[in-house]
């Protein structure tokens, strides 16, 4: 049996507490690697569910965009359409100012021509 020299008990606890500090450390590694990984597993899944989220969103406003895309060429059109029956009113109103016009100066003639 070996002897129980001071220094080689202190060397016995030595190893001992080292050992012990090591398997501490590992576990808590592991611990942490662990929650880590639960962590990043849950920041992930809520990424996943917010970008599926988005998803539904963008799906939806693309829609509403071509709807009012379509109104837009709709109101557009009858813009066009107002704009030419606006131009030929235009030439209506010209014409009529000028025949308008003659009939004021037939009218004046007509009342000097008897003075």
């Amino acid at each position: 049996m070996p002897e129980l020299v001071p220094e080689n008990l202190i060397q016995a606890f030595g190893a001992v507490a080292m050992a012990a500090i090591v398997v501490m450390l590992g576990i808590q590694k592991i611990i942490k690697h662990w929650q880590t990984t639960d962590a990043e597993n849950s920041i992930i899944k809520i990424m996943h569910n917010e970008l599926e989220r988005m998803s539904q969103q963008n799906t939806a406003l693309s829609v509403e965009l071509g709807r009012l895309h379509n109104e837009v060429i709709a109101l557009n059109t009858q813009l066009q359409m107002l704009t030419v029956e606006n131009q030929r009113l235009q030439t209506e109103v010209i014409a009529l100012t000028n025949e308008v016009s003659s009939f004021k100066l037939l009218r004046q003639g007509g009342v000097y021509g008897k003075i």
